[in-house]
This record gives C-alpha cells, sequence and structure tokens, in this order.
C-alpha cells in the first residue's frame, strides 16, 4: 500500500516519536548524541531503540511513498528534529557552548539515521540495483559507528580508551567490519576503497566527537582549527580550479 509523501512522513513521525518516548520514559535514556561519556550509564537497548526510532521513521516515509525517495525521509527527520528541539532545548541545563555542540552532532546523527532508513526503504524496492559510493559509504559509517555506541554501552568497554583489552578490540572490529560490509554491498559498484574510506571516516567521528568534548570551553583551539580548515579547503579549490584550467585549455587545443 502507498500513500501521498505527506501521509507517508507524517507516519514516519508518529511512529518515531512513539519509540523516541517509550526509550526515554522506559529505558530512561535522555538522547543519542553520538558522544560514549554523554551516555555513560545509559541503557543499550534503551539506545538500540532510540536509534531504531529515527531508522524506522525514515524507512516509512521513503518506503510507503508513491514514489520511493530519500528527499523524504530527510524531511521526516528534520520535522522530527524539530519537534525534539521545541521539547528539549527550552528546558536544558546546559551551558550555552555545550548545548550548542550537543545539538549539532544530534542533528546529524539524527538526520543520517533518518536518511539511512530510507536506504532501506529503497532496497526492498524490486527496482534497487544499488547507491552511488558516496550514500554507500555514509550509509556504512552511520550503521558502523552505531555499532561502536551499542557494543560500548552492552560491554562498558569503549574502543576510544587507552585499554587494548581484547573486548575492546572485538567491539572495534566487529564495528568497522560492519561498516566496510554495508559500504560496499551497498554501492553500486563494488570497490574495497569504499571499505577503507568508512573505516577512516568512523575514526573520524570518533576523534571529532572526543576533541569536541575536550575542548567545550576553549574557543581559541575551535578558532584555529576552523582556520586549518579553511586552508584545507582552499588548496581543494585550488586543485579543482587547477584542474577545470587544465580541461578547458586541452578543449581548445
Amino acid at each position: 500500500m502507498k500513500f501521498h509523501p505527506v501521509i507517508s512522513i507524517f507516519l514516519g513521525v508518529n511512529v518515531s516519536v512513539v519509540l523516541y518516548f517509550i526509550a526515554v520514559i522506559v529505558f530512561g535514556v535522555i538522547g543519542w548524541i553520538g558522544a560514549f561519556q554523554a551516555i555513560q550509564g545509559a541503557s543499550w537497548f534503551g539506545t538500540f531503540l532510540l536509534i531504531i526510532a529515527y531508522m524506522l521513521g525514515g524507512f516509512i516515509a521513503t518506503y510507503f511513498a508513491k514514489e520511493n525517495k530519500l528527499k523524504y525521509a530527510l524531511y521526516e527527520g528534520i520535522f522530527i528534529l524539530f519537534i525534539f528541539s521545541i521539547l528539549t532545548v527550552p528546558n536544558s541545563s546546559l551551558d550555552a557552548t555545550t548545548l550548542i555542540l550537543s545539538v549539532f552532532s544530534y542533528s546529524i546523527l539524527l538526520l543520517l539515521l533518518a536518511v539511512m532508513g530510507g536506504m532501506f526503504g529503497q532496497i526492498i524496492n524490486e527496482k534497487f540495483n544499488g547507491f552511488s559510493s558516496i550514500l554507500a559509504v555514509i550509509a556504512g559509517s552511520i550503521i558502523g559507528y552505531s555499532c561502536v555506541v551499542l557494543l560500548t554501552l552492552f560491554t562498558g568497554h569503549a574502543i576510544d580508551s587507552y585499554s587494548l583489552g581484547v573486548i575492546n578490540i572485538v567491539v572495534g572490529v566487529i564495528s568497522f567490519v560492519l561498516g566496510g560490509f554495508l559500504s560496499t554491498f551497498l554501492a553500486k559498484e563494488k570497490k574495497i576503497q569504499n571499505g577503507i574510506y568508512t573505516g577512516l571516516i568512523i575514526l573520524a567521528i570518533i576523534i571529532i566527537i572526543g576533541l569536541i568534548q575536550m575542548l567545550a570551553n576553549h574557543w581559541q583551539v575551535y578558532i584555529h582549527m576552523i582556520g586549518f580548515a579553511i586552508y584545507v579547503i582552499s588548496a581543494v579549490i585550488g586543485a579543482y580550479i587547477g584542474l577545470k584550467t587544465a580541461k578547458n585549455q586541452k578543449r581548445n587545443t
């Protein structure tokens, strides 16, 4: 049964909200912002339910629409984000800096999980023949990182700790293998490079979140980091301009 996109998005939002409140009220989860320290002591099943809530909403918004488009999952995620922001931000006791960083990381992960759910909605469609490498890598990275969070809560051993115990290594290996598998399996072109990119992205997420937590009250450091990022991006832009210029010269000759 297929519906108008507005109806499918509405259904997705309702399912996400119901599961969200079950996770919060029954299991005491205050929200998954993607930071180990912020969710220490949280129920691993409640966190799992929270992740499923976001993904299932995106899945419903895409799968039950007359046209299976990922943008419907994105719209559903934006709507959910708007609702949760109204419910939580005004009553937050966090300082302004921590609140901004938390909302930012939470928003990105929520929207990506919703889109991931939409991708699963497209996979079930008989016409599905794979995603672009970029989407496949993003999907693998989000699922891999979600696995890191869940296994960390379940075992109490984080891969970003200073311990190299067997359980820490197993948590990391399982998460990265799952992410690498999905990044290749979901892609139109099956390339092992997708797994490499996925592993690097998962590591980057873990490192960035750790830096955000350590430097939450040190804005000067962030200013320098932003400056360095701008320089790197400028170099990429310069390379792109050089590439375009070289191609135009070849065409003219």
